[in-house]
């Protein structure tokens, strides 16, 4: 692994900053609204000026559902993820709720995968226990 410049860090951190910010059609504002910085220290961030606290990294992270890492790097499978226009619309949505919206979602998710796991595991016992006759009585 090759080591850079903290000053190459700064400037492609900023500019995925940016761009996920612009993605989510939020105001440098409403960025520092959410990870707890005044707007112009958003830009300070975006234009490559100053590197923000680990505190405030991992809030972005949190926020836009991205590791560190891809922040810090751009290193990892975040373009394969949100390449899709479709996932990256729901992920919008999904971040304009209320956390006891997503809360009920991922409880919904949680219910749809048990279902899915179980229906697999039924399908599985049912060839298991499969003999090779009709299980019809008569």
């Amino acid at each position: 692994m090759q080591i850079r410049s903290t000053e190459v860090y700064m400037d492609s951190l900023g500019k995925r900053v940016r761009t996920l910010r612009e993605n989510m059609n939020l105001t440098q504002q409403d960025l520092g609204d959410i990870v707890g910085l005044h707007g112009t220290n958003i830009g300070r961030i975006e234009s490559g000026k100053v590197f923000p606290a680990s505190d405030i990294l991992l809030k972005m992270s949190l926020y836009f559902n991205v590791s560190c890492d891809w922040l810090l790097t751009g290193e990892n499978a975040f373009s394969q993820i949100f390449a899709d226009a479709d996932i990256t619309k729901l992920v919008e949505s999904y971040n304009q709720l209320s956390q006891k919206d997503k809360n009920e979602i991922q409880e919904m998710i949680d219910f749809k995968i048990y279902r899915a796991n179980k229906e697999k595991v039924d399908a599985k016992s049912l060839n298991l226990n499969y003999t090779g006759k009709d299980n019809m009585v008569g």
